[in-house]
């Protein structure tokens, strides 16, 4: 499931070739197919753990390809002033959606059977189809008939280029840092959950807690718009670390989750910050390459941290990893702070070929 997040790198070129509508109803439709497969297979008994889960990985890859698609689809309808605002709505609607049917799975879980839950899934998949063959977009990029191996790899080149040679290089190193402690703190989670009572409930109350912050996070992006963009991360980074390093010496959990409520607030607002920033200052048409990219090698940090994550907790204090990242954001945020070229980023500006 996280492989093809891994892969998106070179989905980068295709997206900028191609009519993002006709991706996106490609993608739904044989989505469709796959899970009318997969009702076949297991209403005449014949699936296999291989099937499934090579499945599973086209499934994934074909839903992995439309957030690149999205943030390169989004800065062409929607004019750069009200960007935060749509990247804010955006993301809102991940966040509630995630949480709202990720709880609602449980119950369908144990309601229905598994054939009945993909008849579901293959119903509601409908829905996403018939709405964007419904949409009208005007699409920009570059469409040609034939779409040579050489072109292909002229284009992914390009796409690397133009991160390696501008401000995105500075704001994407502290994000790959960023996911590689935070995957350390998925594994460390249940560990920190241990040290109150009832650690299961605890656990879930802590991914709760993050999320309802990075929901409230979303929403408040709104409220400082006008203040320099570099501060807004700048300020993100060092709030989230100071409040951060506060975690391994509370024994309240409440306290503890109300102090992952606050700097998931922080994390929301910088992660949209973020998002309008690389859709701002790339030419639309290397927004494709550049958003998989930069998913790309963000999603290859998290593995490498999980495993790391496991590691060092065989024999490191709980308290100590869990410090890590407090730690880590306090030190971006002094970075930033240092660098003239991101602490004067007063606005969403676009590029000349972005306009």
């Amino acid at each position: 499931m996280t492989l093809p997040e891994v892969l998106l790198i070179f989905f980068g070129p295709i997206i900028d070739r191609s009519n993002p509508k006709k991706i996106l109803i490609y993608s739904t439709v044989f989505q469709l197919f796959l899970i009318f497969i997969l009702i076949s297979l297991l209403q005449f008994d014949l699936m296999h753990i291989w099937i499934l889960l090579m499945i599973i990985f086209i499934s994934t890859s074909l839903s992995a390809i439309t957030y690149p698609l999205e943030e390169t689809i989004l800065p062409q309808i929607v004019d750069t002033k009200h960007l935060i605002t749509a990247n804010s709505a955006l993301s809102i609607s991940y966040k509630v959606l995630d949480s709202l049917f990720n709880a609602l799975s449980g119950i369908l879980i144990t309601t229905f059977t598994l054939i009945h839950l993909y008849e579901i899934n293959w119903i509601l998949f409908l829905f996403p189809l018939l709405t964007v063959c419904f949409m009208k977009f005007s699409y920009k990029g570059q469409q040609n008939s034939i779409y040579s191996f050489n072109e292909y790899k002229t284009d992914l080149i390009e796409g690397y280029h133009a991160i390696s040679k501008s401000i995105l290089k500075k704001l994407l190193f502290p994000l790959i840092i960023v996911n590689f402690f935070g995957a350390v703190n998925a594994v460390a989670y249940p560990y920190y959950a241990k040290t109150f009572e009832n650690a299961a409930e605890t656990y879930g109350f802590i991914l709760g807690a993050i999320a309802v912050g990075g929901i409230i996070g979303s929403f408040s992006v709104n409220l400082f718009q006008k203040i320099n963009i570099g501060k807004i991360l700048i300020f993100g980074f060092l709030i989230r670390g100071i409040i951060w390093c506060f975690l391994p010496f509370t024994n309240s959990m409440i306290v503890a989750l109300l102090l992952f409520v606050l700097t998931s607030i922080c994390t929301g607002i910088t992660n949209i910050i973020y998002s309008s920033l690389i859709q701002t200052l790339t030419p639309i048409s290397l927004l494709g390459r550049v958003n998989a990219t930069v998913d790309t090698i963000i999603t290859l940090a998290m593995p490498i941290g999980a495993l790391f994550g496991g590691f060092i907790l065989g024999f490191l204090n709980i308290y100590l990893v869990i410090s890590f990242y407090g730690i880590i954001s306090i030190l971006i945020g002094i970075i930033y702070f240092k660098d003239k070229q991101i602490l004067n980023l007063k606005s969403l500006e676009p590029t000349e070929s972005n306009t």
